[in-house]
């Protein structure tokens, strides 16, 4: 039987406990990729002035969005 791993991690200068069957090194992964994109949208005029609500659904969008793509593209090969 899979062992749960636990681990903390920072996403978004925030630190969260993550407790799942992936590794550490896998949360850290996850984490570090999240915050390439929290790092990508800051510089957008006017996402600095979104409420923490709506920064959470446009980071949502934009991580969907590159998953979508990131499918799509796999499909093509």
């Amino acid at each position: 039987m899979a062992v749960k791993n636990t681990a903390q991690v920072i996403i978004g200068g925030k630190i969260i406990n993550l407790g799942r069957y992936e590794s550490e090194e896998y949360f850290q992964q996850v984490a570090s990729y999240m915050n390439k994109k929290i790092g990508e949208l800051e510089p957008v005029p006017g996402y600095g002035r979104q409420t923490m609500e709506t920064k959470n659904l446009i980071l949502s969008m934009n991580i969907t969005d590159a998953y979508f793509k990131a499918k799509q593209q796999v499909a093509t090969y």
